[in-house]
Order: structure tokens, then C-alpha cells, then sequence
């Protein structure tokens, strides 16, 4: 819950992929595969791009929570190479 208040747009911080990063694998942690799936596809919206660090972490919510046809297509989606 913290890091997703940090990442919120009431909170004062400059986003930018390094933020998304880490607060998409705190969701991981916390298996929250939603959150972390939203938090991916939001990044271009706050114009930051995203990475595969950030898509890896995403995919890892997702694993975390058995929802490997949410992964899936949240890896077809995001056209983000894991090279």
C-alpha cells in the first residue's frame, strides 16, 4: 500500500521508470497481479516508458498468482522487448 501511495499522483514525486519499477514488484510481493498489470499499462499515460524491468516485474505478479494467461497477454500488449 505504500508504494502505490508513493506512485499516486497526490503524492509529490517525479514518476519515472525506476518509481513504476519498484512499486510493480512491491505489488509482486504482495501478489497483487491487478494492480501491478494497471500499474504497466499506466506508464504511457504519465509518459514514462516502459521497460522490460518493468514488464518482467508485472509478469511476476502475475506468476505469483497463478495468472499466467494474464501474463500472457499483458506480454503480447505491451510490445516491450525482454532482451
Amino acid at each position: 500500500q505504500t508504494a502505490l501511495a508513493l506512485i499516486n499522483e497526490d503524492f509529490p514525486v517525479r514518476r519515472n521508470a525506476f518509481c513504476f519499477s519498484a512499486t510493480i514488484a512491491a505489488c509482486a510481493k504482495g501478489a497483487q497481479w491487478q494492480q501491478a498489470a494497471e500499474l504497466l499499462l499506466r506508464m504511457p499515460e504519465d509518459l514514462v516508458e516502459p521497460n522490460a524491468i518493468c514488464l518482467n516485474a508485472a509478469l511476476s505478479a502475475c506468476e505469483r498468482s497463478s495468472q499466467w494467461q494474464h501474463a500472457m497477454q499483458l506480454s503480447e500488449s505491451s510490445q516491450i522487448p525482454l532482451d
